[in-house]
């Protein structure tokens, strides 16, 4: 069995050098948090992510993670976009500093461009440039999916969606943003369905 990388992936581990068990002992605790989705977990998961910092300040995906506490932060309405959308763009452009390769940072920069920016193009030149590095980014996938469905692109929308709920497939973000892809498109019963799909995942976790 022989492994076949794109040029991308060859690149990334060329490049990859040790990392602090500690820090990325803390980076995975802060991913933890965020997954709770909620105000607690958003903040629980920054001190997370700092942690990771303190202890390795050259450690990338600790300033990605900061980004989507932040715009999702924002986006739930815990804080308003003027005070998230600049730490948050700040720690974007110190991941790509650090690793312009990190898959994470280049969907969370695409993330802000296009839900705050309304820049659909650079939006998703992040998001293919991100799915470029790392072809299993459910992330990517699923806010391209979705920014592709804002922009009535509705095939190619759909496929990205497809995509990240076969990376994923209980995620009950991705159920429930499948679940407005379907409804962009007018498609209500269908999304209905999706969104019975994702109370049933929460329902029985």
């Amino acid at each position: 069995m022989r492994a076949i990388l794109t040029p991308e992936e060859r690149a990334r581990l060329q490049r990859s050098a040790a990392i602090d068990p500690a820090a990325h002992d803390a980076y995975l605790r802060g991913r933890f948090e965020f997954r709770q989705r909620s105000r607690d977990g958003f903040a629980a998961a920054i001190r997370h992510y700092e942690t990771a910092i303190s202890i390795d300040p050259d450690f990338a995906p600790p300033y990605a993670g900061i980004v989507h506490v932040y715009t999702l932060s924002a986006g739930f309405l815990h804080l308003p976009p003027r005070t998230a959308v600049p730490p948050a763009r700040a720690a974007a452009v110190k991941a790509l500093e650090i690793d312009a390769g990190l898959a994470d940072a280049h969907v969370s920069l695409g993330f802000i461009y296009f839900r705050y920016d309304y820049d659909f193009p650079r939006a998703e030149s992040a998001f293919k440039q991100a799915i470029a590095f790392n072809p299993s980014a459910d992330q990517a996938h699923l806010w391209y999916g979705l920014s592709l469905g804002w922009a009535g692109r509705f095939d190619e929308a759909r496929a990205e969606m497809d995509r990240a709920k076969l990376l994923v497939p209980l995620s009950t973000a991705i159920l429930g943003s499948d679940g407005w892809l379907h409804y962009f498109a007018r498609h209500y019963q269908r999304a209905i369905a999706v969104f019975d799909e994702a109370i049933a995942v929460v329902a029985s976790s």
